[in-house]
């Protein structure tokens, strides 16, 4: 007994988890087969005095698990043959995604094999471990107004400029979209339904997200491209003419459009307009299920520029009334009318946007804002530097509560941030130096664009492509894509990537 007594306090003394781990290790290597049994026994034995999820209605097994992480009820099943057994049931399944993905959620997809593999794919981004790495060289030059809408990507490079590129990274496709002559591409623009371009002229082209089923529709003046947005299966842009502003939307379903004005005489500005027609900043947010569009201006505060807005009905109905944003530290290069691409941006399935402002070729002079339609107004953006900030720099990005940062000193690298309530810093990708110990320099002006599913770094040359889901499409090794480049690294790894 003195000597049970002895290991047991040895046992005790061990102070770290890994340390009692090995212990136990080495104990099991030293039992025989019969007196494993004996164990496997008395482990058996243990049961839970106090088993509430055991024995709870899984209705409220589901209330309690909505406050846990969405991947928590399939790493827990393993606790228990009860355990396993309630938390596979379909309430608390469902229950966990609709918690990330809400109403884009298709609840008909499959059963719960389809289930388990989204949680494991929310738990794989959420903690920082891409399944896959892929790095592709571009044929050409890419440009930086790229946009991830789900699995596609929608880019265009020279000297392509007249093709708009939309690469399916699940089913590993790339198609293509061409205007009728030929013409230049000039914005792009995407949404969970369509994609499309206009060009240098009053012509816009549509189609769905594989390049079929192509539509267009004209403009009533060239200047209405400058101010371009999608959403389902609408598209808007807007104009500042000498004394209204002129909004046109279109339907890719039934290709209507409509249009309507608002005089500068409305509550949206400050009257008379503190800047010329053309210098006047403009930015759309469509609302197609209730036929609604909120359109954001310029307007002077008391210690610099912030953002009017109002929303408006399809045929130019005053739906609410004129707010003005929270921000009043708006300094003259984050101005909207210094800025090229003024759309909206979703970053999350719950109605949040983020909307850049500044010059995106310094990203010194960039920030991001974020607007939450919910509540229709800008809101502490996710994440930020500072506590009570209402805006983040541009080196900041975010999917939901995950967020990532891009540093190019003393190496470019991206890492991986974690929940604001739970920060970690997790080197996600390293890009390595050249012999000389030189990096891309292209990597400070990347794009990085993320959802739940990848992490898209676009550079001046290429592309470096997380997955955080497994995909059998996907390349297994070096070669070439599509004939617009070339498949160079293929990677396997839930950890970072040195590229």
């Amino acid at each position: 007994m003195a000597t049970a007594s002895s290991m047991i306090d040895a046992f005790r003394r061990l102070s770290t988890n890994h340390a009692r781990q090995e212990a136990i290790e080495a104990l099991l290597d030293e039992l025989t087969n019969h007196e494993l049994r004996q164990l496997q026994d008395i482990t058996a034995a243990k049961t839970f005095h106090c088993d509430l999820i055991g024995h709870l209605p899984v209705e409220l097994v589901a209330h309690i698990f909505a406050y846990l992480d969405t991947s928590t009820p399939y790493h827990l099943q393993c606790v228990s043959r009860q355990w396993r057994h309630v938390l596979q049931s379909p309430v608390i399944v469902k229950q966990s995604l609709l918690q990330w993905y809400g109403p884009d959620l298709d609840l008909r997809q499959g059963g719960y094999a389809f289930f388990e593999r989204k949680a494991r794919q929310l738990h794989a981004f959420r903690h920082g471990k891409p399944q896959h790495y892929i790095r592709i060289k571009s044929a050409g030059d890419n440009h930086a107004g790229c946009i991830l809408t789900g699995h596609t990507l929608v880019w265009k490079f020279t000297p392509d400029d007249n093709i708009l590129y939309l690469f399916d990274m699940q089913a590993w496709e790339l198609h293509t979209l061409v205007g009728d002559a030929r013409e230049s591409v000039v914005r792009i623009f995407a949404s969970s339904q369509i994609l499309g371009f206009s060009t240098s002229g009053t012509t816009v082209y549509a189609s769905d997200l594989k390049g079929r089923n192509k539509k267009k529709f004209r403009v009533p003046n060239a200047t209405m491209t400058r101010t371009m947005t999608c959403r389902e299966s609408t598209i808007a842009c807007a104009s500042v003419c000498d004394d209204y502003v002129l909004v046109f939307i279109w339907n890719y379903a039934d290709q209507r459009g409509r249009s309507f004005t608002i005089d500068f005489e409305s509550d949206l500005f400050s009257y008379p307009p503190s800047l010329p027609a053309k210098m006047i900043g403009l930015a759309l947010l469509l609302q197609p299920e209730d036929e609604r569009i909120t359109v954001f201006v310029e307007g002077p505060c008391s210690d610099g520029r912030t953002l009017r807005y109002s929303q408006y009905t399809y045929a130019g109905g005053h739906a609410c009334g004129t707010r003005v944003a929270g921000i009043h530290t708006f300094q003259t290069e984050w101005s909207l009318t210094v800025f090229r691409d003024n759309r909206f941006m979703p970053i999350d399935h719950w109605g949040t946007f983020k909307l850049q402002v500044g010059r995106p070729e310094d990203p010194s002079q960039s920030r991001w804002i974020q607007f939450n339609e919910n509540v229709g107004k800008f809101i502490e953006p996710r994440p930020t530097t500072h506590q009570g900030q209402m805006w983040a720099p541009s080196s900041l990005f975010c999917w939901n509560d995950i967020s990532i940062s891009k540093s190019t000193s003393p190496f470019p690298i991206l890492t991986h941030l974690g929940p604001s309530d739970c920060p970690v810093d997790k080197p996600l990708l390293v890009q390595s130096l050249d012999a000389e110990g030189h990096s891309d320099e292209s990597f400070a002006l990347a794009s990085v664009l993320l959802n739940e599913s990848y992490v898209v770094v676009m550079t001046r040359h290429g592309l470096h492509i997380l997955c955080y889901e497994t995909n059998p499409q996907r390349p297994t090794e070096s070669g070439p894509f599509f004939g617009v480049g070339e498949v160079v690294d293929v990677i396997s790894s839930g950890g970072h990537i040195v590229a």
